[in-house]
């Protein structure tokens, strides 16, 4: 007899396989599934966890390939950034600074990203190089009320509007034609100074106070015919609000609320002043015009402004906001330079005698100069030029700003930083200008060193699309006048230690600390000073 199967030790018949669907085959397999999912998840963990590490490590690769890209500059905190890191005055902080982090310097003011360059080099780099990328303004709520809603030159886009209001500055405002045409307002405005001075002449003089009459009626005339109005008081005080620390340039979401309250009080209270003065004298000028008729003959830049046609022809806000764009870069500025100027002077006796060496031979003391006579006075240009080097009257001029990032310098500058170029920092830079901080009209004679824009070395009206249109009027002007004064007088500081050469802090422009007090004494003939 066979067995049906092997037989065990203790002669039981071993037990069969239990089929598939018993219990314990349903145990098995559940163990084996857990055990499965269980490495599953293991494995899944683990695949994660090395992505994770991996992906942190390229995002801080990247993270830090961005920030080595960026230019270096002083540490930012959080919401203040590099704020309390600032001194006064700005332009020679971030010349400082500039000798430990480059040429280029990266910041945040608040919230704000700021990239500053400080040598001619990095400048012709964004006003040439660049000047597309680096031609828009800053967005500020500020710039935008004082531009009449993005109305002007100097703030304004780039545009065909941008681009209409600039050819007519150069054909038709700024041409040598216009500036001889407005030169008898400068003159007569030059002689009721004189006038001024020489009845002051036994006493103490505010050159400050004389300057601001001076230059405010000068450039009423210009643009308006008219002498007398308000515009460099309210100039003055609507400059004054920017510099208002308004929360808004830490946190920019709080801007619209205005917690300081200077939009509040620029829109409702300077703004409508200055905009009834400019429509009134629109308004008067056009009645003129109608009522002359064909014989019309403009007399001044808002007679010029009212005659264009075609595609010259500019809306009345165009026209409004580009004449008050003149009193903007006209007056505080052309102040500014010809104060600096003339304390220079002051200090330097020896610069004024060979200037006033140059006037006697060039033009006599048998007449006052005038206008015409400059081009035959080198050593006249040469000390404004000198003192705009020394003393730019917009050390960081106004902000620029990239609407994408740029490569600068083997840098990335990220879109939507403001760019100030440190125009002071550029003409004193030693590399550049032996001896950069003395005053030597000298070293402008035969020299090539154009005030156009086009040498990097000295830049003080800005360069490329957003160079300052008025520069030809502001050097014919500023010469004029420091040619008159030296013509007409004899000049010393009131104070026997000279004239106090430090900067006023908390100023946008490049402003002298104390008032200029001097005495002056006649030279010219008094019948040719009252005549």
């Amino acid at each position: 007899m066979h067995s049906t199967g092997p037989s065990s030790g203790d002669g039981k018949v071993p037990c069969e396989p239990r089929p598939p669907g018993s219990s314990l085959s349903l145990m098995a397999m559940a163990v084996e599934i857990q055990t499965f999912e269980a490495m599953d998840l293991g494995v899944a963990l683990f695949v994660l966890g090395i992505s994770w590490i991996i992906l942190s490590l390229l995002i801080g690769r990247i993270r830090s390939s961005q920030q080595r890209r960026l230019p270096p500059g002083p540490f930012s905190f959080p919401i203040f950034g590099a704020l309390f890191s600032l001194k006064e005055p700005l332009h020679q902080h971030f010349a400082k600074i500039s000798k430990k982090y480059g040429p280029i310097v990266y910041l945040k003011i608040g919230m704000a990203p700021f990239v500053v360059v400080n040598n001619n080099e990095m400048a012709a780099q964004v006003l040439k190089t660049h000047d597309l990328e680096f031609a828009s303004r800053p967005d500020d709520e500020f710039f935008r009320i004082i531009s009449h809603d993005w109305n002007g030159l100097i703030l304004g886009p780039i545009g065909d509007k941008w681009k209409t209001m600039r050819r007519i500055c150069s054909t038709h405002l700024f041409s040598n034609s216009m500036l001889k045409t407005s030169a008898g307002f400068r003159e007569s405005e030059m002689k009721h100074t004189v006038k001024s001075i020489f009845q002051q002449s036994e006493t103490t003089i505010n050159l400050h106070e004389v300057f601001s009459s001076l230059l405010s009626n000068s450039l009423c005339l210009v643009l308006l015919s008219e002498r007398g109005l308000e515009v460099m008081d309210l100039s003055q005080k609507i400059a004054s609000l920017s510099l208002h620390l308004n929360i808004g340039t830490l946190l920019p979401a709080l801007d619209g609320l205005d917690l300081h309250g200077v939009y509040k009080k620029i829109n409702r209270e300077l703004m409508p002043r200055l905009k009834l003065l400019l429509e009134d004298q629109i308004d008067k000028h056009r009645r003129r015009k109608d009522q002359a008729g064909d014989g019309f003959v403009p007399r001044d830049f808002t007679d010029v402004l009212i005659s264009l046609e075609d595609k010259d022809k500019l809306p009345d806000i165009s026209i409004l906001a580009l004449l008050w764009d003149m009193v903007v870069a006209g007056l505080e500025t052309s102040l500014v330079t010809l104060e600096w100027t003339m304390a220079e002077l002051i200090n330097h006796p020896r610069v004024v005698s060979k200037a006033q060496a140059e006037l006697d031979s060039v033009v006599g003391r048998a007449r006052a100069v005038q206008e015409s006579d400059l081009p035959n006075l080198p050593y006249i240009d040469a000390i404004v030029k000198e003192s705009l080097r020394l003393h730019p009257a917009a050390p960081l001029g106004v902000p620029h700003k990239n609407l994408k990032p740029v490569n600068l310098g083997g840098y990335t500058i990220p879109g939507g930083c403001k760019v100030l170029v440190n125009i002071w920092a550029i003409g004193r830079d030693p590399a550049r200008w032996p001896d950069p901080g003395a005053f030597q009209p000298e070293r402008f004679l035969g020299s090539s060193s154009a005030i156009n824009g086009q040498n990097f070395d000295f830049i003080p009206f800005s360069s490329g699309r957003r160079v300052c249109a008025g520069y030809p009027l502001a050097m014919r002007s500023i010469a004029f006048y420091v040619a008159s004064l030296l013509q007409a007088f004899n000049w010393r500081a009131a104070n026997p230690g000279g004239i106090d050469m430090e900067e006023r802090t908390r100023s946008i422009t490049m402003t002298l600390n104390a008032d200029l007090l001097v005495n002056a004494s006649i030279r010219l003939d008094q019948n040719i000073i009252c005549s």
